[in-house]
C-alpha cells in the first residue's frame, strides 16, 4: 500500500534581495550583463540576505525590467554564461579584480543562449512583476547546493550578433549612507586645481587626492579640520581678485613634487588616503587644502587651493550586496578587472528546492 504513494514534490521557494523590492519598484535602473552589451558582471549578496536558503539548491536566476520607463521593449538573444560560488567576501569588501570575488570552489551553473522577451509598455500606475515578460529566469542547468554563506553570482554576457536589443533595462536600487562634499574659496593663483574623490563615505574605504600646478614645484596636502576664520595669506586686489588663504588647522601635512611630463607646464599628483575603519570616524569631517610653492604670482612665495571639506556617512550600511562590472568585453575574452559599485545592485530573485 504504502508503494502506492506518490513521492511528495521537492518544495519550491524564492527569495527577493533587496527584500522590500519584492513586490514594489526600486529608484534606480541599470544593464544586466548581455542584455545590450558584452561585459562581466558580479553580484556579491551578504548571507544574511539568503537565509530562508540555506540547505537547499538554488535553481534559477530572474531579472525584471524597469518599469519606471514607459516604452516597450523589443526582443532579444544573448550567449550566458551564469557561475556561483559560497564563501565569497563580505560585499563590502568587493574588490576590483574578479578573482578576488570568487569563493573557494566556484561552480558553472548555466552555458547557453538566453531569449530576452518582448515587453510592453507598462501599464499605470506601473506595477513590477516577476513574470515573462516582464522578466527574465534563468534556470540553471545545474542545481547548486547552498550551505549559507556569502554568495557571489558571475555572469558573462555577449548578445548574439544582430539579435540584441537596443537595450533591456533591469530594476536596480541604490541607497545611501550620508556623506557629502563641500567647496569653500578659490585658488589664489589659477593654474592650481585640486579635488577629492570619494567613491564609498564610510571609514574603512578611501580617498583619493589629486592636485594640479606648475610642473617641478612643490606642493603639499593640508589634512585636517576646518578653521572657523581663514588665515589670510593675501588680501585680494584688482590683479588678483581671490586672496590666498588657509582654510585647514592641519594634523597631517604630505609634500610632493609636481612631476616633470615632457614639455608640460601643468602636471598632477596624487594620493590614495585610507580611512581605519574606526567607529569614532562616523560623521567626521575632513578638510583639505593644498599650498604650493615656489610662486611668483601672489608675491608670498606661495599659493593656495580652496578647501573642500568631506563628510563621512553616519552608519554603516548593512551591504546586502554589491556590484562589479567590466567594461565592453573585447571580442574573444572578458577583462579580469572591473569596477567596484559599492552601494548599486540590480534586484533579483534567487529560486531555490
Amino acid at each position: 500500500m504504502l508503494a502506492a504513494i506518490p513521492p511528495c514534490a521537492a518544495a519550491q521557494a524564492t527569495v527577493t534581495i533587496p527584500a522590500e523590492y519584492a513586490d514594489r519598484e526600486a529608484p534606480y535602473v541599470m544593464e544586466a550583463a548581455g542584455f545590450s552589451q558584452a561585459f562581466r558582471q558580479q553580484i556579491m549578496l551578504r548571507a544574511d540576505e539568503l537565509a530562508g536558503l540555506r540547505g537547499h539548491a538554488l535553481t534559477s536566476l530572474t531579472f525584471r525590467r524597469d518599469v519606471q520607463l514607459p516604452v516597450p521593449l523589443r526582443s532579444g538573444v544573448t550567449n550566458v554564461v551564469v557561475t556561483l560560488s559560497e564563501g565569497a567576501p563580505h560585499p563590502s569588501t568587493a574588490s576590483p579584480l574578479f578573482a578576488d570575488n570568487r569563493g573557494p570552489e566556484p561552480r558553472e551553473v548555466f552555458r547557453g543562449e538566453l531569449t530576452l522577451p518582448a515587453s510592453p509598455a507598462p501599464s499605470r500606475p506601473p506595477t513590477p512583476s516577476w513574470a515573462d515578460p516582464q522578466a527574465v529566469e534563468i534556470a540553471f542547468a545545474t542545481p547548486f547546493e547552498y550551505h549559507g554563506g556569502h554568495l557571489c553570482i558571475e555572469i558573462d554576457g555577449r548578445p548574439v550578433p544582430g539579435k540584441q536589443p537596443p537595450a533591456w533595462p533591469i530594476d536596480a536600487t541604490t541607497w545611501s549612507v550620508g556623506g557629502a562634499t563641500t567647496f569653500v574659496g578659490r585658488s589664489c593663483d589659477q593654474r592650481l586645481q585640486a579635488m577629492v574623490i570619494l567613491k564609498d563615505p564610510t571609514p574603512g574605504s578611501s580617498l583619493t587626492l589629486f592636485a594640479s600646478g606648475p610642473a617641478q614645484t612643490i606642493a603639499v596636502c593640508l589634512l585636517g579640520t576646518e578653521l572657523g576664520e581663514p588665515l589670510q595669506l593675501t588680501h585680494a586686489s584688482r590683479s588678483n581678485p581671490f586672496p590666498c588663504q588657509v582654510h585647514v588647522a592641519p594634523f597631517a601635512v604630505p609634500g610632493y613634487v609636481f612631476p616633470r611630463v615632457k614639455l608640460e607646464q601643468i602636471t598632477r599628483v596624487e594620493m590614495a588616503l585610507p580611512l581605519p575603519l574606526e567607529t569614532c570616524l562616523f560623521s567626521r569631517t575632513l578638510a583639505v587644502q593644498w599650498l604650493q610653492m615656489p610662486n611668483l604670482e601672489t608675491g608670498i612665495g606661495m599659493a593656495s587651493t580652496h578647501l573642500q571639506t568631506v563628510r563621512l556617512a553616519d552608519h554603516m550600511h548593512s551591504y546586502p550586496g554589491a556590484m562589479v562590472r567590466s567594461g565592453i568585453a573585447p571580442p574573444k575574452q572578458f577583462p579580469e578587472k572591473g569596477e567596484v559599485f559599492q552601494f548599486q545592485m540590480p534586484v533579483l530573485r534567487l529560486g531555490a528546492r
